[in-house]
């Protein structure tokens, strides 16, 4: 199976997580305990040292990664299941891929959930398992109640679509048994701007809006309105967290991604972000993009060769078509990169401790799904080259953690926001 991967640096964004607001660079230290990331492992508190530049957000002493079992531990993947992948919100795909009176099906770990939508219209999400004797619920990926109810396939217990059980077979009934107390195991779900959420904890808070403050840099984008053009998914051996490191980084972006670099010059000098250059204020009055970030001059968009036939996407401001992107991410599921005739999504899934599924989804107007001189291949091919380049670079940081020589790693200064991500990971796990 072909491999792929994702990057931020294919998007040239960066500093997006609540975490960085919460604890800034050159002011965070703290210190964290690795007891439950690791049975045998401490790591002493990492620290970032003040400078005269507080605005310089690249990390200014030697910091240690994190400690290798951490990658392929089956105890520690499943630590992280419980206190991450089970407690944080994860994108399912878009709201119109589930019709009335349809369900699809989403995996999370060993955890197997059910998004419903009834016939007023209402999304409702449960744990895919009866109340009778635990049987799975829907056995395909998707589909569509028929007879309008959820009927479990082992003894013909029958669910509403709200959850409610409304039916059970057989010639009697306990004298205490309470058809109100057996409706299905319900799951927080959310809508935003037409992205579908799910989060099996229990406390969820409702409402979901992810990205926080920074979700602004969407709005200008028709996200609503988006059609789906394209999607494939592939699998990584890889840990999930490897793959976001990667994401987090474009230290390798000068050797890993030459196209890449010819459309976004300064990821090919190996940085996301201006003021990851000590220099940075001293090349302010150099209007490059090499130096100011963006896209490279005469570049529209990113394809093969930069350019695109497609319309614009309306709203779009003046600084939307000269940087060529918006991107958020909400850790640890999904990315956004919005450029100005297409919209990606990418969803990350772990299937083991040395293994991630990455979905790719492609989104347009249907203005431009329409235009039969849109060329929506050389997008897609543009997007599969970086994926293809990320993907082997993943694989091999994989493999090379079993070594019996090594136990951490160390990051360098443009690998602030790695710093960030780790962090993130660790306050899930304290």
């Amino acid at each position: 199976m072909q491999s792929v991967s994702i990057s931020f640096s294919s998007f040239c964004l960066f500093q997006d997580s609540i975490f960085v607001a919460r604890f800034p660079f050159g002011q965070c230290a703290r210190s964290i305990s690795m007891s439950k990331a690791s049975s045998n492992t401490k790591v002493k508190a990492r620290e970032t040292s003040g400078a005269s530049d507080e605005f310089y957000v690249g990390l200014r002493r030697l910091e240690k990664s994190l400690p290798k079992s951490m990658y392929f531990d089956p105890a520690q993947y499943d630590r992280e299941l419980k206190a991450v992948w089970y407690k944080e919100w994860n994108y399912v795909c878009r709201s119109e891929a589930i019709d009335r009176g349809s369900f699809r099906r989403h995996t999370i770990g060993d955890q197997n959930i059910l998004i419903v939508r009834d016939a007023q219209g209402d999304l409702h999400a449960y744990h895919n398992t009866c109340r009778h004797r635990g049987s799975s619920l829907c056995t395909e990926q998707e589909g569509k109640f028929h007879t309008g109810s959820i009927v479990c396939p082992y003894h013909g217990w029958t669910y509403a679509l709200d959850g409610k059980l409304s039916g059970v077979p057989g010639l009697s009934m306990p004298s205490d048994f309470d058809k109100a107390s057996f409706s299905l195991f319900p799951v927080a779900v959310s809508v935003w701007r037409g992205f579908v959420f799910i989060n099996l904890d229990a406390t969820a808070v409702p409402n979901f809006e992810p990205f926080g403050a920074r979700v602004a840099s969407l709005a200008n984008w028709p996200l609503e309105d988006l059609r789906l053009g394209y999607s494939f998914s592939e699998k990584i051996a890889c840990n999930w967290k490897i793959f976001w490191e990667n994401s987090s980084e474009c230290y390798h972006c000068p050797g890993v991604h030459p196209e890449l670099a010819q459309l976004v010059p300064m990821v090919g000098r190996g940085i996301l972000d201006k003021r990851q250059d000590p220099n940075w204020q001293e090349n302010q009055h150099k209007p490059h993009p090499r130096f100011q970030g963006g896209i490279a001059e005469g570049v529209m968009t990113y394809s093969m060769n930069g350019q695109t036939k497609a319309s614009p996407f309306p709203g779009l401001t003046e600084e939307d078509l000269h940087t060529g992107i918006g991107l958020r991410t909400n850790w640890p599921s999904l990315i956004i990169a919005a450029n100005i005739d297409v919209v990606r999504t990418i969803r990350v899934r772990p299937l083991g401790a040395e293994e991630t599924e990455v979905s790719v989804e492609y989104f347009f107007s249907e203005e431009n799904l329409a235009n039969p001189e849109f060329d929506r291949e050389s997008n897609i091919e543009f997007t599969r080259r970086v994926l293809e380049q990320d993907a082997r670079i993943c694989e091999i940081n994989q493999e090379g953690l079993r070594s019996v020589e090594f136990e951490s790693g160390v990051l360098m200064p443009s690998e602030n926001y790695v710093l960030a991500f780790q962090e993130w990971v660790l306050s899930r796990l304290d």
